[in-house]
């Protein structure tokens, strides 16, 4: 968590003394700020950071911001060893579910897995790839996109999109849909309609 924080350093100034400053700014999660001549912290403050693992090893961090109104809502750090962002969750493919949910953004992937979902998030539908289907080798159920639908239709084109690439790489195992629901369609997402109606159900 990067707590409330006048100051730009103050990751930077708990780090310091455990790490060389080379090695922060390889790492990236201290940047260079040029303009102000000071190294200041790449997530700023009031932000829950959430690690992204991948066969074990944390891959790349997520952090989504506490304050309303705030863009943008995420920032992502990819590790210097890495060369995709990752999925949030992907463990869960081991135990190989008859049926997964992929929703985008870790806040909404933890409200399906609280309803009792297995369910995987990814850290946004424009980076989501062909380099992300290997964590899926192997798995034979049912895959469930569940995207936040809007006034132009960019839910459904990106589910269209990730359906599709899982088709097109020979994943027919694989049932990916996309599921409708009107409830979604006022710009709610899915943590704001569970918290507005616990009784909700995505099945």
């Amino acid at each position: 968590f990067a707590p409330r924080s006048k100051s730009k350093q103050f990751l930077y100034s708990n780090l310091i003394g455990k790490f060389s400053p080379i090695d922060l700014l390889s790492s990236k999660i201290i940047n260079l700020n040029e303009k102000e001549g000071i190294l200041k912290d790449y997530f700023g403050s009031q932000r829950i950071i959430f690690p992204i693992f991948e066969n074990g090893k944390i891959i790349s961090f997520s952090g989504r911001t506490i304050i309303q109104n705030v863009e943008p809502r995420y920032k992502t750090l990819v590790c210097p060893f890495s060369s995709k962002v990752g999925v949030f969750n992907c463990s869960i493919l081991k135990s190989n579910p008859k049926k997964i949910y992929i929703c985008e953004g870790i806040i909404d992937s933890l409200t399906m897995i609280e309803m009792g979902f297995d369910t995987i998030g990814i850290i946004g539908t424009k980076v989501f790839g062909k380099e992300n289907l290997d964590i899926f080798a192997g798995y034979s159920g049912d895959i469930v996109l569940l995207l936040d639908t809007d006034s132009n239709e960019s839910g459904k084109k990106a589910a269209r999109k990730i359906a599709s690439l899982f088709h097109s790489n020979g994943m027919y195992s694989i049932y990916a849909k996309y599921i409708e629901k009107p409830e979604l369609s006022n710009k709610m997402d899915i943590n704001e309609l569970y918290l507005k109606n616990k009784s909700i159900a995505f099945a």
